[in-house]
């Protein structure tokens, strides 16, 4: 899938994400959780795409996981920690029609079914 090529029609964007577990921080009960599992481009007419996926061996790749409290991800010692961005990547093919249809939101679907997020991204 990710090998999958745009067209004139199409532009990739790149989000790059850090997640972490303040469950230790203030008068919550420390405690495992799992990194969001879906996420979603939404364009102002209610479009959605979802991410490409990336090959196992991608090491900038997002991929949902357990974080114990106090930690996050990508860990610090790897590749997508210590380059400039400091973040696991979110690849999106996205229509130029929804770049048109300003503005887009990022939507995170968390694994554990609680209420999806959204960010505004600046496109």
């Amino acid at each position: 899938d990710a090998g999958a090529q745009v067209t004139k029609t199409d532009q990739w964007y790149g989000v790059f994400i850090r997640v972490e577990n303040r469950t230790n921080k203030g008068d919550q009960k420390p405690r495992t959780i799992q990194s969001a599992n879906g996420f979603l481009i939404e364009d102002n007419t209610g479009k959605q795409v979802k991410p490409v996926t990336l090959p196992a061996d991608n090491l900038y790749a997002y991929r949902s996981t357990a974080i114990l409290p106090g930690k996050h991800t990508p860990a610090p010692s790897s590749t997508a920690a210590t380059a400039s961005i400091g973040g696991n990547l979110i690849l999106f093919k996205v229509p130029q029609t929804m770049l048109d249809n300003r503005p887009t939101k990022l939507v995170i679907l968390p694994a554990d079914g609680s209420e999806q997020a959204t960010i505004t991204l600046d496109i």
